[in-house]
């Protein structure tokens, strides 16, 4: 049938190699323009922490708790009483996330008084329920930046820059 709109799944590869025009669900259309915000996991040793720390992105300023944290990147629960809202699914989180920190996050830690820019790198459900996010920083921890937040592997962290 030429110029009809195939359903995704009777797609083959002939059709795949010869269309202009790829079509996509709604859904995938919304999680592509998603990820095109967001950066790839982190490639740091994750060790669990639990830190206060402030987020701060175009769409203000939020208070916040570590999951876990590398010299690349954060696992963070967002404990705002303006991010407390039920959410619906992961997707309806990621959409406000968007909004607020599209794209730059700067991560405060409260006790150590240090400041980390960094990107949303991937947004998850923790196993009780709750909407996490992942932050990659845009430059790693130092290795005294490491011992300020507690991370024990002084390996995982990046050496001092010479002077």
């Amino acid at each position: 049938m030429s110029g009809s709109i195939k359903e995704r799944d009777d797609w083959d590869d002939e059709a795949l190699r010869t269309s202009q025009t790829v079509y996509v669900s709604a859904g995938e259309q919304a999680e592509m323009e998603l990820r095109s915000h967001f950066v790839g996991k982190r490639d740091g040793v994750r060790q669990p922490c639990d830190l206060n720390i402030m987020l701060r992105g175009r769409g203000g300023s939020f208070t916040g708790q570590t999951v876990d944290l590398s010299r690349s990147g954060v696992l963070l629960r967002i404990t705002d009483q303006l991010y407390n809202q039920p959410y619906d699914d992961l997707t309806s989180f990621a959409g406000r996330i968007e909004k607020h920190f599209r794209t730059r996050v700067d991560v405060f830690f409260v006790e150590a008084g240090l400041r980390k820019a960094s990107e949303v790198a991937r947004l998850t459900m923790s196993e009780t329920g709750e909407f996490l996010m992942a932050c990659q920083f845009r430059d790693r921890l130092t290795e005294s930046q490491c011992e300020m937040l507690g991370i024990d592997d002084g390996e995982d962290c990046q050496e001092e820059p010479e002077q």
